[in-house]
């Protein structure tokens, strides 16, 4: 659902957030985030536009974070790097203009609009202080991997939890 950029943007600003105010290189930050340095520095450009982050050149220079992680929601990071906009019920182009649509696809639009917003709400709920690394959640986190990764295999689900036919 998200571009690869945008998912690199969440990984930024995470770490950003777990620095706790620190001056980060942008090289620390992409290595951090296994990104590669030319694209986090463009990231990095578009969440200081955005008024995300802050940044500072030279020797003691590098990127923070400008808010409190608590008001900080991962909508403002997908509103900065590639914002979801509401459809308009029954018009590919932005238009309002129906009249061409079949009536389900007046109904496919209206579905996929609640979608949009159902998502945003989550993404708007959703505080990068809440995503910050806990130790104490490194092992519940892989603990609930672990089992996960139990459960398909004893129903027969191979990595990409599918079975050999093709079905879940």
């Amino acid at each position: 659902m998200f571009s690869k950029t945008t998912e690199y943007a969440f990984r930024a600003s995470v770490f950003l957030c777990e620095a706790k105010g620190r001056r980060v290189p942008a090289q620390e930050i992409a290595a951090a985030t296994h990104v590669p340095v030319r694209y986090m520095s463009k990231v990095l450009q578009t969440l200081t536009e955005a008024g995300l982050i802050e940044s500072q050149r030279g020797p003691s220079g590098g990127f923070w974070i400008t808010r409190d992680p608590v008001d900080m929601s991962l909508l403002d990071v997908v509103q900065a790097i590639a914002p979801l906009e509401r459809m308009s019920a029954g018009s590919s182009n932005g238009t309002g203009d129906t009249s061409g649509f079949q009536s389900d696809m007046r109904r496919l639009y209206k579905e996929l609009d609640s979608l949009v917003e159902i998502a945003l709400k989550k993404l708007a709920g959703t505080s990068l202080d809440s995503l910050m690394t806990d130790e104490s959640d490194d092992t519940a986190v892989e603990a609930e991997l672990n089992a996960a990764a139990n459960v398909g295999h004893r129903n027969g689900a191979g990595q990409n939890g599918f079975g050999a036919n093709g079905t879940h």
